[in-house]
């Protein structure tokens, strides 16, 4: 999975220290959950510039994933891409946070931003087709698990 090596937990504001402070309050028990729930140990950093991969950790995805069904693995695959966080995707799959929550948390950096300079109209007009798509991709997730038998079974 893509998302193992750069999500976006993991890369950190160096300032403003407020912000910094909000990504790691909202951010560090995410990642805490991830380390508890699957053994997931993910490097965090200041800055764009891409941490070494870790094969452990792409293994362990690797066998997460392959015991969903292709249907709920589809919703978590939408809200992964749309949070731009696979950690995300697994706790709202999990049931650790909710839609609202993964919401919030793929935001920080975003919401900050609007508080400080202001709401931009194109701006929030990619942050609604966004949400839409975390949004859809949640109520996926959650159907394929209230779903019929057949719907869990792993296809070859």
């Amino acid at each position: 999975c893509r998302y193992v090596g750069t999500d976006l937990l993991c890369y950190r504001a160096a300032a403003p220290a407020a912000l910094a402070a909000r990504q790691a309050a909202t951010w560090d028990p995410l990642l805490g959950w991830a380390a508890r729930r699957f053994g997931l140990a993910l490097a965090v950093t200041k800055g764009v510039m891409p941490l070494p991969r870790s094969s452990d950790n792409d293994e362990t995805v690797r066998k997460i994933l392959e015991n969903i069904d292709p249907i709920t693995l589809t919703g978590i695959a939408e809200v992964t891409a749309a949070a731009g966080s696979l950690v995300i995707g697994l706790a709202l799959w999990d049931g650790w946070i909710d839609a609202a929550q993964a919401w919030a948390a793929s935001t920080v950096d975003e919401t900050f931003q609007a508080e400080r300079w202001g709401r931009d109209e194109e701006a929030q007009a990619m942050l609604a087709a966004r949400q839409a798509s975390l949004a859809a991709g949640a109520r996926l997730t959650a159907l394929a698990s209230e779903g019929p038998p057949l719907a869990k079974r792993r296809h070859p």
